[in-house]
């Protein structure tokens, strides 16, 4: 069989998502929509025009289509079977046809690994983009179409209405948000952007993967925010403070206890550094010194103690 053209009119399919057929088709006029369906819902990937090829890895690997391909206006393409296809490289060393279908199974296996990293952190993704929208949309907090909201991060997410209403109530009941009279504002915006702060470190892993941070770790990095709240608002930068002051702060919150072993367990985990006094200490304990706080490991730290109970199954 020879490659042939034909017409696909505009609305029409050249193929579906999860399809057997095994063509490549080349564009010679027109434009198509290529897409993924998730939770009833078309997920653009990408608009393509003349020249362009597509449905080349299931010619080479025989799989399922990825993704389907829609006409957005009367297309115009170049139809090759796989018949075809591999009679005209007959012949080519076995190697050639070794590295393509490697490539082809490396690109499935990336997609499908993207695939699986957004629906695990669905809850995340959603919150995180509900956020930016009241930064964006809603400066005064007068509050947003909320049946607008909902179109929005289905579109944009493409999750399904059932996650996104969930998950908004997950917000109202933890008092992140409000909901009434068809809109959805923001109870305390600070508050949400440092809970999307707490769920970037899980998307990335941090807690998961190591020890969880001691509750007396957790406890001092609460103490230590409430005093120095430019801990959490300047990662890049540390506070240095007396060390009497220090040891003042361990002692109002029952923290004191073996305060040079802990400080030991503290300076191995780089979240602290003890620096000599020019002029000798008062003989207190921590007289002689002062600490250096370093902001990115106790912001860490402070978001892990006050969120790690709120997880939105993200």
């Amino acid at each position: 069989m020879r490659p042939f053209t034909k017409m696909i009119k505009s609305g029409m399919h050249l193929f579906r998502e999860n399809d057997r057929s095994r063509e490549l088709y080349i564009i010679q006029s027109g434009k198509m929509k290529v897409y993924r369906t998730a939770g009833g819902k078309e997920i653009e990937l990408s608009i393509i025009e003349k020249g362009a090829v597509l449905g080349e890895m299931a010619l080479i690997d025989g799989k399922p289509r990825s993704a389907s391909a829609k006409a957005l206006e009367d297309c115009t393409v170049i139809i090759i079977d796989a018949e075809t296809f591999y009679n005209k490289i007959r012949g080519a060393p076995p190697w050639f046809m070794s590295i393509i279908r490697m490539t082809s199974q490396k690109i499935r296996h990336a997609n499908r690994r993207l695939q699986t990293f957004s629906n695990e952190h669905q809850g995340a993704h959603v919150i995180m983009t509900l956020f930016l929208y009241f930064q964006r949309f809603d400066p005064g907090n007068n509050g947003l179409d909320i049946k607008l909201i909902q179109h929005h991060l289905i579109q944009l997410l493409g999750v399904t209405y059932d996650t996104v209403i969930r998950l908004l109530d997950f917000l109202h009941k933890n008092d992140f948000i409000d909901i009434r009279e068809n809109r959805v504002s923001a109870i305390d915006i600070d508050r949400i952007g440092e809970y999307c702060e707490y769920l970037r470190l899980l998307i990335r892993s941090r807690y998961e993967t190591g020890e969880q941070p001691s509750r007396k770790l957790v406890t001092t990095a609460l103490v230590l925010v409430k005093k120095y709240p430019e801990i959490i608002k300047n990662d890049a930068a540390a506070t240095v403070i007396d060390g009497d002051l220090f040891y003042h702060l361990l002692q109002t919150n029952d923290l004191h206890a073996e305060h040079l072993d802990f400080i030991e367990q503290l300076n191995a985990a780089g979240l602290c550094s003890m620096l000599h006094k020019v002029k000798e200490g008062n003989g207190r304990p921590l007289g002689d010194f002062t600490v250096k706080l370093p902001h990115a490991g106790w912001k860490r730290i402070y978001l892990f103690g006050k969120y790690n109970t709120l997880n939105p199954y993200c």
